[in-house]
Parts: C-alpha cells; sequence; structure tokens
C-alpha cells in the first residue's frame, strides 16, 4: 500500500476446488466506504473488506505487518531509520578508509626519497608533475596551509590535516597575502628612513 495500490493472492488449497494464486492485479482500488483508495490501516485481522464486489475476510498477516498495523506506521518508520542510521555509518566507515587509501597512496608517491616526509621541493616537483605549474613565489601560501611551522617539509599528518582543512583555504590565502603585503610595506618604510 505504499504506492496505494492493492494486490490479492489466494493461497492454493489442496482439494478445494479453488485455484490458488494471484487473484487481482496490482491496481489502485476505492474504499467504496469512504470513496478513497484503501489505506494500509483499513485492513484490520478477522474484519471484511470489499474489493471489486468481492468480500474478503482477513484471517491472518505476519510479524512485520501486524506490529506496523498495531503501532500506526511507526514500527516500519523506527525500523527504517534504524536501518538508515546503520548504513550510513557503514558507509563513511567504508568512505573513509577509501579515502585514507589515497591520501597515503598520493603521500608516497609525492615522498620521492621515502623519508617519511615531503620537503618543499617534492611537493612543487609534485604538482608540476600533475600539471599545476606554479612557481616556488607563488607557491608560498600553499606550502605554508601544507607546513604551517615552515619546517621545510611536510608530514604525514599535516598533508591529512590540510587536505580535511581544504575548504578553508581561501580564506587562509587572503589572510596570508594580506599579512605578505603589511610586512613587504613595513620593510620599505623602515628603509626608507
Amino acid at each position: 500500500l505504499s504506492d496505494d495500490t492493492v494486490a490479492i493472492f489466494e493461497p492454493p488449497q489442496q482439494n478445494s476446488g479453488i485455484i490458488g494464486g494471484k487473484f487481482l492485479e496490482r491496481s489502485q482500488m476505492k474504499n467504496p466506504e469512504t470513496g478513497e483508495n484503501f489505506a494500509p490501516f483499513e485492513f484490520v485481522i478477522g474484519e471484511c473488506v470489499e474489493l471489486n464486489k468481492y468480500r474478503f475476510r482477513l484471517l491472518d498477516c505476519d510479524e512485520f505487518t501486524r506490529k506496523y498495523i498495531a503501532s500506526k506506521g511507526e514500527y516500519l518508520r523506527s525500523q527504517l531509520y534504524k536501518v538508515s542510521l546503520n548504513g550510513i555509518m557503514k558507509d563513511l566507515q567504508k568512505r573513509n578508509e577509501e579515502a585514507k587509501a589515497a591520501l597515503q597512496a598520493a603521500f608516497r608517491s609525492m615522498d620521492e626519497d621515502r623519508s617519511g616526509n615531503i620537503n618543499h621541493i617534492e611537493f612543487l616537483q609534485t604538482l608540476k608533475n600533475l600539471h599545476y605549474d606554479i612557481d616556488i613565489d607563488d607557491a608560498e601560501p600553499l606550502l605554508a596551509w601544507f607546513d604551517p611551522e615552515w619546517k621545510g617539509y611536510i608530514s604525514y599528518a599535516e598533508f591529512c590535516d590540510a587536505i580535511v582543512r581544504a575548504p578553508k583555504f581561501p580564506e587562509f590565502q587572503k589572510r596570508f597575502m594580506a599579512e605578505k603585503e603589511r610586512t613587504k610595506a613595513g620593510s620599505q618604510t623602515g628603509s626608507n628612513r
């Protein structure tokens, strides 16, 4: 009934003279009492339902349907919510593992001397190999982003952290360039005295 349709299947019964199987093809059916499409809660165990002038007595249903009807749909929503939360967590774990593997591979490809760190030259050379032509002077904000303490090399932890923080880079670059201009202007003012 999730799409407002109803289908009827009659179970086969030996020696009854009634052939079991599909009795009514899935279609939208109107409740003759309300004039609206049937809703799930109109199918009550022990009651009769009229479909196409035929009356059917509902004798039983499975456990899931029983819980669904008894809770007015809350059972289904709670089950879907639990499944989706577990599914979300599993998906996030999988994506995290895939991302970690990709970051490790990228880091290893940059670490040409296998020191466990990427020096600034290795980093810039890798960018050039990836067709990012950038001069060392223009790369200063990027290097500062990956190597905030300006040690001359980038550890794997710093590399991962810089990638995770990437959305914040444009603002960092603006601040970095503004500070560089202030420093440059201050040094020129000091040398003019």
